[in-house]
């Protein structure tokens, strides 16, 4: 696993560090930037941008306790361990905030969950007009996000499973192996 996400091993630090389930920042952190650290985003609406692997915007981090340094050749929120922290301490805040899963992805995209019934003009020329089936007005985005959750969430629990069951079988034949032996 570690070979296949760029970045793994801060992912599973800041996961554990704040109790963020890791398929979840891990979902996220694909759909944002497909975890490319150098990703940015201006967002006109907003009059500002968003920077790097979770496309966190600086207020959001500052709010989170992101200090900018004066002086820098490029800005902080592009290194990979800084924007990870504060991306998964967003997600864990947007956790304690919001009861279910769906409402924290659709939170990140844009805010707030804003319902389907209160897209403005903005969010149609993003995500087109709301279908009457979807529950949000960014619904595209939190299905892609709940698929990457779903398959990150799988694939761990399958390299655990491969594990748990390889290891067990590997002590099998050894032992094995050194009864023949006598």
């Amino acid at each position: 696993m570690k070979n296949e996400i760029p970045y793994f091993d801060i992912f599973v630090k800041y996961s554990n560090q704040f109790s963020v389930p890791l398929p979840l920042a891990l979902a996220i952190a694909k759909v944002e930037s497909n975890f490319n650290p150098n990703t940015y985003r201006y967002e006109k609406h907003l009059k500002t941008a968003s920077y790097g692997i979770f496309q966190i915007l600086e207020s959001t981090a500052k709010e989170l306790g992101f200090k900018k340094p004066k002086i820098y050749l490029k800005h902080p929120l592009f290194n990979p361990e800084i924007n990870i922290k504060y991306g998964i301490m967003h997600i864990k805040n947007l956790i304690n905030k919001y009861n279910n899963i769906e409402d924290v992805i659709a939170a990140y995209n844009m805010g707030i969950p804003r319902r389907a019934h209160e897209t403005t003009e903005h969010i149609k020329k993003i995500f087109g007009t709301p279908k009457s089936y979807w529950k949000y007005a960014n619904q595209p985005y939190v299905d892609k996000v709940l698929y990457y959750y779903s398959y990150y969430s799988n694939y761990l629990n399958k390299q655990n499973s491969i594990v748990t069951i390889l290891i067990p079988l590997l002590i099998l034949l050894l032992l094995l192996k050194r009864r023949l032996k006598k």
